[in-house]
């Protein structure tokens, strides 16, 4: 069942979408866009946004928030090429435009995606596989939090380095600290993985070397995608990705 603000959400985005139809239809065409001649329903919700089934097979538009994964989503783009454990991402639209009506629920400044992304599925047919690749990957999200710490305390040593030799001393130890955490999380991405893990655990080594970490994915941020026949799981949002910069 949906909670309260998952409710919010999917009503304020039902408000938001109707009222931008006609120049989404004419910008990305009508097989891009979900049919709002009837009530809005969409497939799935979260905090932050809510996904939507379109006409496009095998497609779906999801509208969110959440601004790490719209910068994220227009980093994998840039890239040119999307691993096997990731959906595929056709096209990413940001709106900063905002109006009262959406205050109550998207804040004065904050910038609205739309992203259109392949189709997944998490029915009870996909649970064991999703579960098992959740498992198998548990000690890794460890170590993506690890590296998200050592990253915020040598950023926030560096806006004092210049303060004293002693400020200096301890913003060195924190990038030497921070290069140990990448290299460790990097040598445990290289080591082996159940086989229903293999295809993120392969997309997350790709993405860390792209100078990008996805952390805090769980159960439900993974799905099951078809390709040439054969059924993969693969990670459907990337949770808290950050940007920790080329090796």
């Amino acid at each position: 069942m949906a909670t309260k603000d998952q409710q919010q959400t999917a009503a304020m985005l039902a408000i938001y979408l109707s009222e931008k139809a006609d120049s989404l239809e004419d910008l990305v065409g009508p097989d891009m866009v979900p049919d709002l001649s009837a009530r809005l329903t969409p497939l799935g919700c979260g905090t932050f946004g809510c996904v939507y089934a379109i006409p496009r097979p095998g497609w779906v538009l999801k509208v969110t928030l959440d601004e790490s994964e719209g910068a994220f989503v227009a980093a994998a783009q840039a890239i040119g090429r999307f691993p096997p454990g990731i959906v595929r991402y056709d096209l990413l639209i940001d709106d900063a435009t905002r109006q009262e009506l959406y205050e109550p629920l998207f804040g004065p400044k904050q910038t609205l995606f739309m992203l259109w992304r392949e189709e997944a599925f998490f029915g009870p047919e996909t649970q064991e596989r999703r579960a098992s690749a959740e498992q198998g990957l548990r000690a890794h999200w460890a170590k993506a939090d690890g590296l998200r710490v050592a990253q915020r305390r040598m950023l926030g040593l560096a806006r004092r380095k210049g303060e004293s030799a002693q400020a200096k001393r301890d913003h060195t130890k924190a990038e030497l600290q921070f290069a140990k955490q990448r290299r460790d999380y990097e040598l445990l991405l290289e080591g082996p993985v159940r086989e229903d893990a293999l295809p993120i655990r392969d997309m997350l080594l790709f993405y860390l070397r792209q100078g990008w970490v996805l952390r805090d994915l769980r159960i439900a941020n993974f799905g099951v995608v078809r390709r040439r026949d054969r059924e993969i799981v693969v990670v459907t949002d990337p949770g808290q990705a950050f940007w920790i910069g080329a090796a």
